[in-house]
């Protein structure tokens, strides 16, 4: 990173739900990333939490505020063509080498890398350290 530029961070569907729980290792790595990153994630982790709100809580109302207040704070990016043939690309090369991720992990990494981010920050670094493009922080 040269001087001045921001890291453009990625937040997984990992770090969105221990946020929500108020998982101190997840806050405090958030909170020395926010100093110089601009934070983002997608439309597939917001569904991936969205749908655990509305399956696992019995207080939805008071979760899906939480998650709202939340991501008022983070860029939502969003599954396009480009982002589509790059999660294919990344498919495509694993599966080559016979490995295999989560089929939204592909959806994750290739709307990251399509819109310049690089770094993603995960709970469970397993499911990007196989894409040699992303640089993986985890906690």
């Amino acid at each position: 990173m040269e001087r001045g530029e921001v890291l453009k961070a990625l937040l997984d569907s990992t770090v969105l739900i221990d946020l929500l729980k108020g998982e101190k290792t997840a806050i405090d790595t958030i909170e020395k990333l926010r100093k110089n990153a601009t934070l983002y994630t997608t439309t597939v982790n917001i569904y991936e939490v969205l749908r655990g709100i509305h399956v696992f809580h019995k207080d939805k109302e008071k979760h899906l505020q939480a998650f709202r207040v939340l991501t008022s704070n983070i860029y939502i990016l969003g599954l396009d063509l480009e982002s589509s043939e790059k999660a294919a690309l990344i498919y495509a090369e694993l599966r080559t080498k016979g490995l295999e991720i989560d089929a939204s992990d592909y959806l994750i990494a290739g709307i990251a890398l399509t819109n310049g981010i690089s770094t993603v920050v995960t709970r469970n670094e397993k499911h990007f350290n196989e894409i040699k493009e992303l640089n993986v922080i985890s906690y």
